[in-house]
């Protein structure tokens, strides 16, 4: 409203926030970091099993298991989305 796009920052200081916005993203990346590091951590050994699997034949196992896990993740999450939104594409009927 009136305001030029030259006029606007590309980016904004951690400093030039308001006390209380400062709060708000000190608080998201607390709890950012709270619920990502089970994920990093299932990452780190995921990536571990497989570096110490015996043989080729187990690591293309465990790759194929990971990966199979991680198709289901995020069917469930499609699904778990399309019942707050009400698509009927996160309905599915695949086994």
């Amino acid at each position: 409203k009136g305001v030029k796009e030259e006029d606007v920052p590309s980016a904004i200081g951690f400093q030039d926030l308001s006390p209380e916005l400062q709060a708000e993203v000190q608080e998201l990346q607390r709890r950012m970091a709270v619920e990502l590091q089970p994920l990093v951590l299932e990452s780190t050994l995921t990536m571990q099993k497989i570096l110490e699997a015996e043989d080729h034949k187990a690591r293309v196992n465990l790759l194929k298991h990971f990966m199979d896990a991680e198709s289901k993740r995020l069917q469930a999450k499609k699904t778990l989305q399309g019942m707050f939104t009400g698509s009927p594409d996160s309905i599915t009927s695949e086994p």
